[in-house]
């Protein structure tokens, strides 16, 4: 799959170094690592603020609840408010996961609590979850993440 900056698949880009782990949904094993409010449904888009594209390649670390490391996700579009990220397994709206950025040029390591609002089938692979962050980013923080 080839996103907006010409990237390939996830899962022939960015190789996870953890031991795999099995699909989210339903895998008994990890339903208790994972917050889920069901009475959310994907709702209309009702975007406070409008969401930009990283300059550069922008990988991310997904985490449950918990801490148990769930992959890597490529940044797709980014705001102060939420980020719509590319993964190579399935999540539900309603999932709550936390999203760590590292930017390494500008010493930023930032953990978010992220609510799934949408999750789609990426055309040619992969899923496109779109969210909101518990707390928003700090303006340099969001800049410093685009590039």
């Amino acid at each position: 799959m080839t996103g907006p900056h010409g990237r390939g698949r996830v899962a022939a880009f960015l190789p996870l170094p953890l031991a795999p782990v099995p699909e989210m949904h339903p895998v008994p094993a990890l339903a208790p690592h994972l917050q889920h409010d069901s009475a959310i449904a994907s709702p209309p888009e009702r975007r406070a603020e409008p969401r930009h594209a990283p300059s550069r390649t922008l990988p991310c670390l997904v985490h449950a609840p918990d801490g148990l490391a769930l992959g890597i996700a490529l940044v797709e579009d980014l705001s102060g408010a939420g980020v719509r990220l590319l993964l190579d397994r399935p999540l539900r709206p309603g999932d709550w996961i936390n999203v760590e950025f590292v930017a390494p040029a500008t010493q930023l390591r930032r953990r978010l609590p992220m609510r799934v609002i949408h999750a789609d089938a990426a055309p040619g692979g992969g899923h496109l979850v779109g969210g909101a962050f518990l707390s928003r980013l700090a303006d340099e923080e969001f800049r410093g993440l685009l590039g």
